[in-house]
């Protein structure tokens, strides 16, 4: 950026500008509304194992063993929940798209300041829900005689792991939510 008066200061970036911009309700709006949303569909995600596996009828969830075999609820538990693990990090980034597009198409402020704030919003909303979404069936994992996947031991929750997944996932729900973020940005 340069000025007529050639001035030196002209791209010094100041504390007040950084707060301004992290203080703009626009931003925070777009940031909170994906965050947020993630957030709650992760919890909502991470019951599912809890409330299937407990009162859900077991003959519909039987994953494994044919058709004579039975399960106990801590079986159908355990199953559901290994199933979490495995669609959370393909679930975060496609929800991330979906709802930054749904939230770009209504904002009211400026392009630059909306599609930063939505993939933040979107790698910070991916990042929780794979936290909260595999941590939550994690605590209900038992050991079942004779059925996969915890027949002798449950192993420690990986949050190294879940942690870079979630990254990962971050990354990829991030990248959606640019796409997203302009095309909802240009409908509204």
């Amino acid at each position: 950026m340069s000025n007529p008066e050639q001035s030196p200061y002209d791209d010094v970036l100041t504390l007040g500008d950084i707060a301004a911009v992290l203080t703009d309700r626009t931003l925070l709006r777009q940031f909170g509304v994906v965050a947020l949303t993630l957030l709650t569909a992760g919890l909502a995600f991470g019951l599912i194992p809890m409330l299937f596996g407990q009162y859900g009828d077991h003959n519909l969830l039987q994953l494994a063993g044919g058709p004579g075999a039975e399960q106990t609820a801590q079986t159908n538990q355990n199953n559901i929940g290994r199933l979490v693990y495995i669609f959370a990090p393909i679930l975060a980034p496609m929800l991330a798209t979906v709802v930054t597009f749904v939230s770009s198409a209504v904002q009211d402020g400026r392009r630059r300041t909306v599609v930063p704030a939505a993939m933040a919003g979107a790698f910070v909303g991916c990042l929780l829900f794979l936290l909260v979404s595999t941590w939550l069936p994690h605590t209900q994992f038992a050991v079942v005689e004779n059925a996969f996947p915890f027949d002798s031991t449950v192993p420690p929750y990986d949050t190294a792991g879940v942690l870079l997944n979630g990254a990962l996932s971050g990354l990829a729900g991030a990248l959606g939510a640019l796409g997203a973020a302009l095309a909802g940005s240009l409908l509204g």
